[in-house]
């Protein structure tokens, strides 16, 4: 399943570069020069995006591994980028729904490390947990996910395009506020496609 997602990113980037409003044949060489202005991706500024996600779960308990299937899931981020210092800081909250049987919110920091179009996002924070038709009814554990691809502007920039390999690691250690035995560890790689408007 990882080999399958990897395709699908390496080709959603292939094509992105190729047809990004931001790069343009260069005269002369005939290769693919970049843009000056935002350095071939997004300029400077406030974004606010929302993302969605599909992937295959792995996840263990203990020593036993455990299969949930698959799912999609919806982010929103809101984030400040410098592109001059290549970095930006903002923060991400996100929602997921199992039936009504499960509701998980997720969120936290969102630390971007960007040069022109690229950029890779490193996503500390926590998840809360809650249950129906359970023995218990709350869990709750850390969070780091970690975020690679390639982001576009369109519109004269007002808005813009994200397409990421996206990695996350659920670490759930407490159950109805007690410590858990056992941690429920939730590992997700999945592909990702983005969009969101520049303040």
């Amino acid at each position: 399943m990882k080999s399958k997602y990897l395709l699908q990113f390496v080709v959603a980037v292939a094509l992105t570069a190729v047809s990004s409003p931001g790069l343009s044949q260069g005269g002369g060489g005939g290769g693919v020069s970049v843009d000056s202005k935002a350095g071939g991706g997004v300029s400077s500024g406030f974004l606010l995006s929302s993302h969605l996600f599909y992937y295959a779960d792995q996840s263990s308990l203990g020593s036993d591994d455990l299969k949930d299937g698959n799912a999609t899931y919806l982010r929103f981020d809101g984030q400040y980028n410098w592109t001059d210092y290549f970095t930006g800081l903002g923060f991400f909250y996100e929602m997921d729904s199992f039936g009504k049987a499960q509701k998980d919110t997720v969120m936290g920091l969102v630390v971007e490390f960007v040069a022109g179009s690229f950029f890779v996002k490193i996503m500390p924070g926590s998840v809360q947990q809650q249950y129906e038709d359970r023995s218990f009814a709350k869990r709750a554990g850390g969070y780091m996910a970690y975020e690679g691809g390639i982001r576009g502007n369109f519109y004269g920039g007002i808005m813009f395009y994200e397409v990421a390999l996206h990695r996350r690691t659920e670490t759930i250690t407490q159950e109805d506020g007690r410590n858990m035995s056992d941690k429920y560890t939730k590992t997700e790689t999945m592909p990702m496609l983005g969009g969101g408007i520049t303040i």
